[in-house]
């Protein structure tokens, strides 16, 4: 089912709707992708709604009087068209709507007048009020059945108060498998036109749901969660009206969460070992406790979850077994989506699933595809309002929800309807709120970027961003004009980076957003070649092409490109700076879209370069792309560019960004400040020679698979420059890293910055060495390349200073935890200063050949000094104790038949 096309059939030829009759109607509360609303009221309340349940379709009206009353006859007649399976479907119509009956009959279709729902019926219309038939209903809809259902709840809920409207409602009994429920406050009445595209309901519905006995059953008995010991997880958007968080931690990232789903209930963990590891005994069988129900039923296990059964409570039945609708309560994973349909049929109807497992691996293997929408698990419970994102994280504490202390949870939905109502009423974001507003702008920015617009759980998300983009503008930002973290404005920032040219009525938005942008000129078509193979970790290629703010580009590429993980880019800067105090750029300012497709037109907000992003393991060759509308930029590459070239014509192109290559290099800076530049071949071949020495000390080939990259930024993530791809820096930077008459002045922090990229984990022992061993690059650097000696490259390795921090080090007791930075590195430099670069060089090649190394540090430490030992032929075992490395009797042992190292440094300072 198209829900666009759906609701063009339903509304066609009616301009609007008369709701002002004595009929007074509710309100109605929709989930999942398939329903969708057909009218809403200026209060943002549903009244008329469809949906699709199985094979079937469903059509449910906020009062029954509406069936019959005269302002709805051509509303009534589209409807049993689109809900009849076939064009001589016999219509079965409840008695309580005889002049229904004769009016369908009127207007040509087969109708037949009873009491009881029969299975001849191709379309059934009736009340909502009872529940008698409710199994035989749901059985029919998900055949194929057609369903017309009027009713509404307010009246219900006065003759049963204690009871609660959304899960005993009769109507809701068979609406609620197609998430459509009846609601118990008043709609608005009115006449009210239909809108051409689908309306968008309230972000809230009316109704206040009391979920305190949930949790209460949920986490009893609970005092502590060890989430954290189940392997590394994955984290959640709860943005379903009928969903809630149990265990979030103090950036409000969700870990675990629980659903009411038409008739059934559901519970969302973010790896499969939370739900099935001993230490999880006491929350599984909670977890397993509400989703029965009460009904004491069989719990179905998937083979995946194989500790699982261990964990269950004396006298639950289980059995280890693929799907089974038998089952009272399913538990599986979320890596494939093989039942889907059945399993969401499964809970509608009543039954319990309890689902674990992450996304951040299945991201990572599929670059370029919106694990939000095609990740299997979210294929299931997207429809609950859970996703599942595709970042890897490490939480801190984790806190279980509170009700409270609505500061200790966090509801996608709810957040986003209160600053709405802020920012609609211009007024101040209050502290509670204020506390969530990083994490707010970070999920409706994932939301925003999904760009199938058939996905009817995340598209009212999508109209009340763009409109709140559109009523308040973007913000202007800049290290003059520096905004708030957390601030109205920095979420405005972040949530655009989430508008992609998929998102609806994209050419307008970004027509009122830049209402007087200046346009730079296009470059004519360019052709280009493109290397698409890479054996090592994702790549950027470079393009030498720039798209403005807002504007769009086209990249048209062969058809053996399409589908096989490549990415388009725009913009250098991957910094995301959400969670900053501070902002002096927009938080994200890159864009990335899937190569899905011959002719893929890109854009960003924001504006940026233009790469072609190369997944790892690809073999593709060179491709040839070619770009249109897109402007030029300042691009150099060592050995194909002319320097005169470049003076002459391609420093002045208008990119206000540029691009100098080389080698094993790229550096990506503000055009403005090198447009100066003389003779850029100079500065690269002086980068050519540090880049091999860096090469060389860590015993790979002269020529990196992928060539490092370092981008200048107004405002980073951390520190003056930070490691990665790419190494970030201040543009404060640039002079120091184009400075070729004194090309050593402030270079450590670049090559300090190239070491981290070097490190390798199998001889790291973090946090210890984390900000000491990549110093050995840069002293190796300044030695071979500048012939500066240590002392004089940087302050900290003045002979004194060193000999001070070792005194001080071994009064302190050598305690590990005083065992960092320069002091850390002081080990190393002994050994080198003994032993000279080679035992290094050599030591760097062998790790990468071995395997199975245990990350743990102590383990890690003696295969050092037992390596180092072998590699120099020296027993070392002295040194690194007196160190206070925990050294292993047997490896002491071990080594004790080699010669002692007569000139170990530290014998002086025991003596």
């Amino acid at each position: 089912m198209n829900p666009v096309e759906s609701y063009k059939a339903l509304v066609k030829n009616i301009d609007s709707l008369n709701f002002t009759d004595h009929a007074v109607p509710c309100d109605l509360l929709l989930s999942g992708d398939s329903a969708f609303p057909v009218l809403v009221n200026p209060k943002g309340q549903v009244l008329i709604a469809a949906s699709q349940y199985g094979k079937g379709r469903i059509v449910v009206m906020a009062h029954e009087g509406y069936l019959t009353s005269p302002h709805f006859t051509q509303f009534i007649d589209n409807a049993i068209e689109w809900l009849k399976p076939s064009a001589d479907s016999l219509v079965g119509i409840h008695k309580k709507f005889p002049t229904m009956a004769q009016s369908l009959s009127d207007k040509g279709h087969e109708v037949e007048s009873n009491l009881d729902f029969n299975n001849r019926f191709g379309v059934y219309c009736t009340h909502a009020y009872e529940e008698r038939q409710s199994s035989e209903l749901i059985t029919a809809l998900k055949e194929g059945m057609g369903l017309l259902v009027g009713g509404q709840a307010w009246y219900w809920i006065t003759k049963n108060k204690l009871k609660n409207v959304v899960l005993d409602y009769p109507g809701n009994k068979v609406t609620s498998v197609a998430g459509i429920h009846f609601l118990s406050n008043y709609g608005q009445k009115g006449i009210y036109n239909l809108t051409p595209e689908i309306p968008i309901s309230s972000l809230m519905a009316e109704y206040k749901w009391d979920i305190s006995e949930d949790i209460k059953q949920l986490l009893n008995g609970i005092t502590e969660l060890h989430l954290l010991e189940s392997g590394s997880p994955s984290h959640l958007l709860v943005h379903g009206q009928r969903a809630f968080p149990l265990a979030l931690d103090e950036s409000h990232k969700t870990y675990l969460a629980a659903a009411y789903y038409g008739k059934g209930r559901v519970v969302v963990a973010t790896h499969e070992d939370q739900i099935s590891q001993p230490c999880q005994k006491q929350l599984i069988n909670n977890l397993i406790s509400w989703l029965d129900a009460g009904r004491k039923g069989k719990i179905g296990l998937h083979r995946e979850l194989n500790g699982l059964q261990d964990c269950l409570e004396e006298g639950v039945t289980s059995q280890q077994s693929e799907f089974n609708q038998s089952f009272s309560v399913y538990c599986c994973t979320t890596y494939t989506d093989n039942d889907a349909q059945n399993i969401l049929e499964f809970v509608a109807n009543g039954g319990g699933l309890l689902i674990g497992g992450q996304a951040w691996y299945w991201a990572s293997q599929n670059p370029g595809i919106d694990a939000l929408t095609d990740y299997p698990g979210n294929k299931i419970i997207n429809q609950f309002g859970i996703s599942m994102l595709s970042d890897e994280v490490h939480p801190g504490n984790l806190k279980t929800v509170d009700i409270e202390d609505p500061s200790r949870s966090y509801h996608l939905r709810k957040a986003l309807h209160q600053l709405k109502k802020l920012m609609d009423g211009n007024k101040e974001i209050p502290g509670p709120l204020s506390s969530w507003m990083m994490k707010l702008s970070e999920d409706c920015a994932a939301l925003l970027a999904v760009k199938y617009q058939d996905k009817q759980a995340f598209y009212p998300f999508k109209d009340i961003l763009i409109s709140a983009l559109l009523k308040h503008g973007l913000p202007n930002v800049s290290p003059s004009q520096t905004i708030k973290g957390g601030s109205k404005d920095s979420f405005l920032l972040r949530v655009a980076a989430g508008i992609y040219n998929t998102s609806p009525n994209f050419e307008t938005t970004v027509e009122k957003l830049f209402p007087e942008m200046t346009s730079l000129p296009a470059s004519p078509q360019q052709i280009l070649e493109i290397n698409c193979t890479n054996k090592g970790h994702p790549a950027w290629r470079s393009t030498g092409l720039y798209v403005p703010p807002g504007k769009t580009a086209t990249v048209i590429f062969p058809t053996s490109a399409i589908n096989v993980g490549l990415q388009v880019q725009i913009g250098s800067h991957s910094d995301n700076l959400t969670y900053l105090s501070e902002l002096k750029r927009p938080p994200v300012v890159v864009q990335r879209y899937a190569v899905d497709k011959v002719t893929l037109p890109v854009s960003s907000i924001f504006g940026g370069l233009i790469y072609i992003i190369i997944p790892e393991e690809r073999d593709l060759g060179n491709i040839q792309i070619s770009i249109e509308d897109a402007v030029l930029a300042p691009y150099f590459k060592n050995g194909e560019t002319s320097d005169s070239s470049w003076v002459e014509t391609i420093r002045h192109f208008p990119s206000p960004w540029a691009e100098l290559e080389t080698k094993n290099i790229i550096f990506t800076f503000p055009s403005n400040l090198v447009r100066s530049l003389e003779k850029p071949s100079k500065i690269l071949t002086v980068w050519d020679r540090m880049m091999e020495e860096i090469l060389k000390l860590s015993a790979l080939p002269p020529v990196f698979e992928r060539q490092e990259r370092i981008v200048v930024d107004t405002q980073l993530l951390e520190g003056w420059m930070h490691s990665g791809y790419p190494i970030m820096c201040h543009v404060k930077s640039v002079e120091a890293l184009l400075n070729v008459e004194d090309i050593t002045q402030d270079m450590w922090g670049a090559i300090h910055e190239l070491g981290h990229n070097q490190q390798f984990m199998e001889w790291e022992f973090p946090p210890h060495t984390n900000e000491a061993l990549c110093n050995l690059w840069a002293i190796y650097v300044y030695e071979n390349v500048f012939e500066i000696l240590r002392e004089k490259a940087h302050s900290e390795l003045q002979p004194k200073m060193r000999e001070d921090r070792i005194i001080q080090y071994l009064e302190d007791g050598t305690s590990l935890d005083n065992w960092s930075g320069w002091v850390c590195l002081e080990t190393y430099l002994q050994l080198q200063e003994g032993f000279g670069w080679d035992p290094y060089i050599k030591l760097f090649s062998d790790y990468k050949k071995l395997t199975d190394i245990r990350n743990e540090n102590r383990f890690k430490m003696n295969l050092w000094a037992e390596l180092f030992s072998q590699q120099v032929q020296k027993n070392l075992v002295p040194f690194f104790k007196t160190w206070g490395w925990p050294i292993e009797e047997e490896l002491a042992e071990r080594l004790s038949t080699l010669p002692e190292w007569d000139e170990n440094p530290m014998k002086k300072y025991i003596l």
